[in-house]
This record gives C-alpha cells, sequence and structure tokens, in this order.
C-alpha cells in the first residue's frame, strides 16, 4: 500500500480535465472521473487483497488472551461510524506505512480468530482535491465498479453476488457489494461497503467463512448502520 501510486494523482496541472477543476460535486462522466474512482478502488482493493496471508495467520492462532473489549470505529468525519463487537483484534495493517499515511491514507484491520471473520477498514483522501457530496452517486457507483475489477483479477473463484444502493438517516449514501471467492484455499463471502464526503473516501471489506452468511450479514449491517 505504501508503494502505491495514484496516475491521477501525479497529471500535471494541464492535463487535470477541468470538470474537476470546476465542480465541488463528482458528477461527471469524464476520464478524470473514472481515474479517480479507479484510483481510490485500486489503493482499498490492494489492501483488502495483500492482507488476506496476515489474515490466515492470526485467524489460525489460538485465542489465550481475554476476549477484546467492542470498540468504536469513525470514519468520514463521524458520517459512518459504528462499533465493532466484542471479540476481534484490532491490528495494524502493514500496506499503510509511513508513506501511505503521509498521503493521507488510513488502515485498521480487526481480526476473530473463533469466529474467521475480519473486517477491514480504509479511508483515504480523493485525489486532485476532488470533492463530493454525501449521495454522491457517481463517484460510489465508479468506486464500486472499480473494487469489483480490482477483486475479479486479485481473488480467484470471484463472483459478485449483489450490490445493494444505501442511503444513511444522516443522507450519507453507501454502496454494499457481496461477492463470493476462493482465499488460501477456503471459501469466503466478502462485502465491500463503500461511502465518499468531502475529500473523504471510505472502504470497508468484511470477509467471512461461507458457512456463516447469517454473521457475516450480521457484522455488515452493524458497520453501515441506519
Amino acid at each position: 500500500m505504501g508503494t502505491f501510486n495514484c496516475p491521477a494523482t501525479h497529471m500535471p496541472q494541464a492535463q487535470v480535465p477541468r470538470s474537476i477543476n470546476s465542480q465541488k460535486g463528482i458528477s461527471m462522466r469524464s476520464f478524470g472521473f473514472k481515474a479517480i474512482a479507479v484510483c481510490v478502488a485500486l489503493a482499498a482493493s490492494q489492501v483488502a487483497i495483500n492482507v488476506q496471508a496476515a489474515t490466515k495467520v492470526e485467524a489460525a492462532a489460538p485465542v489465550k488472551a481475554p476476549v477484546p473489549a467492542a470498540q468504536k470505529v469513525s470514519l468520514l468525519g463521524g458520517k459512518l461510524a459504528f462499533t465493532v463487537p466484542a471479540g476481534y483484534v484490532q491490528g495494524e495493517m502493514p500496506e499503510v506505512d509511513a508513506k501511505a499515511k503521509a498521503q493521507g491514507v488510513y488502515g485498521k484491520m480487526y481480526t476473530n480468530a473463533t469466529e474467521k471473520r475480519v473486517l477491514i477498514v480504509t479511508e483515504t483522501t480523493l485525489p486532485m482535491s476532488v470533492e463530493a457530496s454525501d449521495n454522491d452517486s457517481a463517484m460510489l457507483d465508479g468506486i464500486a465498479a472499480g473494487i469489483v475489477d480490482h477483486q475479479s483479477a486479485g481473488y480467484k473463484d470471484f463472483k459478485k453476488l449483489s450490490e445493494r444502493k444505501i442511503v444513511k438517516k444522516n443522507g450519507l449514501g453507501v454502496r454494499q457489494v457481496d461477492s463470493s471467492a476462493t482465499m488460501s484455499d477456503a471459501k469466503v463471502l466478502t462485502t465491500s461497503i463503500i461511502a465518499a464526503s468531502g475529500t473523504r473516501a471510505a472502504v470497508l471489506n468484511v470477509v467471512s467463512n461461507a458457512k456463516n452468511p447469517k454473521e457475516q450479514a450480521a457484522l455488515v449491517k452493524t458497520v453501515i448502520g441506519e
């Protein structure tokens, strides 16, 4: 993650589409918009894909310490806030190194070894000083499409199952993309949760064993909230 460079953020000013410079919200269909969406999607997917090996090791380790308490998470200035249930161990992600943090990337991983479930939380700054509205359909659709593209390339036996468009009570738009895949020779369910507001975008991934769809759905519901 730390070595990730988004092409859009390195475009000379003369090449930045006028629509990006002239709009606060994201509603364009230009190359510039697509580059932004792909960059955010790639950054989030890269973390999710790279973290699987570490996840397998943590999930296989015996749990001897006391059960971790519930932990609060706040993203996008508090517009996407939830409580991770008790039993999840918070961990750092090597991909989110000093260079990535300097670029505005935030990332945490929450692992429940007993239930073999992982929650990956990432938040990043949108390239080119672009600002998104709280329910920016074009931005969210673009990021969701980009994530599906990258997951289909990075996950074995990837299959998109469904996609939902949700608007929380506070007006924040959310995209929920449910998929199945094979990771470390195990069938899994993975849900990507996408939101954006202002200059920031948040992408979260919930990964569970395919045998536990109800538990997967319950954690996704907790993360998205109302």
